[in-house]
């Protein structure tokens, strides 16, 4: 078993906790919620303790000042045991009471509500902390939580992928799928890049291609869940980045992106494996990686030197 109680697990939940963090403070309230909401007449008990109506509209500010806060303190990485339950709190009462939400803001509610078990276990003060070891029975429970974590984003990537090919619309399985959404109204850019991706389209092969590739993905995401291959899972981890950040490209979806990486980091990245956050490790590395850079770039003019 695996002591997952590490950096990499803090910047799971600190991606995820930015994703709602700026969804409320860079959106105002009216575009959020509706000015006429209100409990109904009957709540429940999950209704009652919804963040978002607690006050009602009026006093909106109330609740976005402690939606914030507590957003805040998870993003900085504090006392995981407590802001656990509170992270849970703010997502499950934005995707309650919020006239728009989408895809990222479900998987917010639900991966917050999966760790509260595993932060519950952290006895860190701060989530960016060392990796402290803990006893046996902490360590499998921890794990077992994190493996429901991994069953679940598995399933969710199974079903996107299985639903694309036995859907009502034929679209994604005759391959015209990414097409039709790149060209959608209500949620495409409709400017010269759409008109590149269209120009390329035009094709019905590469149409086809990029379509099911988007579907070869998903389940391949899936088939993860089996896979003891951290290199092959470190690869379909860049792959699937640079998938859902082509989704904020031509969609603009930025919490989703961001809801997304988080639930990635988790699922395919080994957590028990701390990063190393120190400013000289993240000196050396941005180093190293301008140096490759700028290799590549006077390997690609050499090979076009027409005197060589």
């Amino acid at each position: 078993m695996k002591n997952i109680f590490t950096n990499k697990l803090g910047i799971a939940r600190s991606i995820t906790a930015l994703a709602l963090l700026s969804t409320l403070l860079l959106n105002n309230k009216d575009v959020l919620f509706l000015e006429n909401m209100s409990l109904p007449e009957n709540p429940n008990i999950l209704e009652r303790l919804n963040l978002f109506l607690m006050f009602g509209y009026e006093n909106l500010y109330i609740s976005y000042s402690i939606g914030i806060a507590i957003l805040v303190s998870v993003l900085v990485g504090v006392y995981p045991r407590f802001t656990g339950i509170l992270h849970w709190w703010v997502c499950f009462s934005f995707f309650g009471s919020s006239i728009i939400v989408e895809g990222g803001d479900q998987v917010a509610q639900i991966l917050s509500l999966l760790l509260i078990p595993i932060t519950l276990l952290d006895p860190r003060t701060n989530h960016f902390g060392k990796q402290i070891e803990v006893g046996a029975i902490r360590t499998q429970m921890a794990n077992g939580f994190w493996f429901i974590i991994k069953l679940q984003a598995a399933l969710l990537y199974l079903e996107a992928g299985v639903a694309k090919l036995y859907s009502s619309s034929p679209e994604w399985a005759d391959g015209t799928g990414l097409y039709y959404w790149i060209n959608n109204g209500n949620f495409g850019r409709g400017d010269g890049l759409v008109s590149l991706m269209n120009s390329l389209m035009t094709s019905p092969v590469i149409s086809y291609l990029f379509t099911h590739s988007i579907i070869v993905l998903e389940i391949s995401l899936f088939g993860m869940l089996f896979s003891t291959n951290l290199k092959l899972k470190k690869y379909l981890f860049i792959v699937a980045i640079m998938f859902h950040f082509s989704i904020v490209v031509y969609f603009g979806l930025v919490s989703f992106f961001l809801n997304m990486a988080g639930l990635l980091v988790i699922y395919l990245l080994d957590i028990s494996n701390p990063v190393n956050l120190s400013l000289t490790n993240i000196y050396r590395t941005a180093s190293s990686l301008l140096q490759r850079l700028r290799l590549a770039k006077r390997e690609n003019i050499a090979a076009f030197d027409p005197t060589n």
